[in-house]
């Protein structure tokens, strides 16, 4: 499978990959009966989004979507416009009211492939676990130790040195367990 290009999260004014996502109440399109295309190869999901942290609470900033017909988006999403003849969301002013966690990366180290078609959390230089209770940014953690730990088992075990670094040993980095984090 062809790794898949990751929504993203504008955090204390940086971007950053989206590489875990646990909780409820994130976009689905699912949920509004949306049905997409993949763009190409690299997001296979049908749609692109990019959100932002704003006072403290979690926004939509850009929703892209594939699909020829927009006749059955909703006007608005989390506060924001549909822009029909580029079938896309901009700048939402609500919060969205999602309670539970994201994994935010920067600084990809290591890139291949991989076989789940995201880059796991470990394979990054920067790493934040952001907690959320009602779109309301609870609390952040800094989990780029973590992860460069991780790394350095992962080498280590590679390299025959050790018998540790399997899925096992990643329960304790984070507040939860993420799909798409490894």
């Amino acid at each position: 499978m062809t790794t898949q290009i990751s929504d993203t999260i504008v955090y204390r004014g940086c971007s950053y990959d989206l590489v875990g996502v646990e909780g409820t109440g994130f976009f689905d399109p699912r949920d509004y009966c949306l049905d997409l295309e993949a763009f190409d190869a690299m997001c296979n999901r049908g749609y692109l989004a990019r959100y932002k942290i704003c006072g403290g609470r979690i926004r939509l900033d850009m929703l892209k979507l594939s699909c020829e017909d927009t006749s059955l988006f909703p006007d608005p999403l989390f506060g924001a416009r549909l822009i029909p003849h580029q079938a896309c969301y901009r700048e939402g002013k609500e919060p969205i009211m999602f309670t539970g966690g994201l994994l935010a990366a920067s600084g990809l180290i290591i890139d291949c492939e991989m076989p789940e078609g995201s880059h796991p959390a470990m394979n990054y230089t920067t790493v934040y676990e952001l907690l959320f209770d009602l779109g309301k940014l609870t609390k952040a953690f800094d989990r780029s130790a973590e992860m460069a730990e991780l790394r350095a088992a992962a080498e280590a075990k590679q390299e025959g040195r050790s018998e540790t670094s399997t899925p096992a040993d990643y329960d304790g980095c984070f507040d939860r367990v993420y799909r798409g984090a490894f």
